[in-house]
């Protein structure tokens, strides 16, 4: 399914650990690990993983740049043998830094045989860090999806309430 089918109405809020955005009302949580002070959340569509977002605390302020430098790092050596080659693109127009209220923001965009794109954040009201991506076939528009994902998610609960929402409810 492209992004321009996509009835962005029919959406639904998932909440985990303090951390909200919207998805496809087809994708569910795949896997959870770690908790409120560090984590990571998969989300997946009916045909692959679809998002996957780390986070931890810190009281003090993060080298984002540098998280970014490893996390994409790290995606290239654990290419296997046959498989393409992942290219790399780091500070993208994914979102921007006044969008999301994060004046760390770095975004990046990754392609092999499917394609991600993605932003990292240290956010000093919730002190964490964030690293959320975006992954699509190559034949979506991933760089749009994943523009209208990212620049809705909430870090850190708001108005006094945590927003737990999986699975419809």
């Amino acid at each position: 399914m492209s992004v321009a089918e996509m009835n962005k109405d029919a959406w639904e809020t998932l909440g985990w650990q303090g951390i909200t955005l919207k998805v496809p009302a087809d994708w569910n949580i795949g896997a959870i690990g770690g908790d409120r002070d560090q984590g990571y959340l998969r989300i997946d569509g009916p045909d692959m993983p679809r998002i996957e977002i780390k986070w931890a605390s810190s009281k003090s302020l993060v080298d984002v740049s540098g998280i970014v430098d490893k996390y994409l790092g790290d995606l290239q050596k654990k290419r296997k043998r046959g498989e393409p080659e992942v290219k790399v693109e780091r500070d993208v127009p994914l979102v921007s830094k006044r969008q999301m209220r994060k004046k760390d923001l770095n975004c990046f965009s990754w392609q092999a045989d499917s394609q991600g794109h993605g932003a990292a954040w240290y956010c000093p009201q919730c002190e964490h860090s964030m690293i959320v991506q975006v992954m699509a076939p190559i034949v979506e528009d991933g760089r749009k999806l994943a523009a209208e994902i990212i620049a809705g998610i909430q870090d850190h609960p708001r108005g006094g309430g945590i927003t737990w929402a999986a699975y419809g409810l």
